[in-house]
């Protein structure tokens, strides 16, 4: 093979290695895009998820409260049939 051959065969080679390469990197911007997007849904939804668990707490204790309000009410009512 002559050096002018090599030399096609080179650039031939060279080429063909920066055409994957940019579509690698386009698939990279891609894919980190995508990425962040789910970053930002993740974040989201366990900021849900956080207020999702407050209010449920809220909710615990303010039953709980209840429940010991109408205990104290029947204790007050037996004691009252004592």
């Amino acid at each position: 093979m002559s050096t002018g051959e090599k030399l096609d065969v080179l650039e031939s080679r060279i080429t063909e290695v920066s055409e994957l390469l940019g579509g690698l990197q386009t698939e990279n911007a891609s894919l980190r895009r995508e990425n962040e997007q789910l970053r930002s849904e993740l974040m989201t939804l366990r900021q849900h998820c956080q207020q999702l668990q407050i209010a449920q707490t809220d909710r615990s204790n303010a039953f709980r409260e209840r429940l010991q309000t109408v205990l104290a009410r029947l204790d007050e009512l037996e004691q009252l049939q004592a």
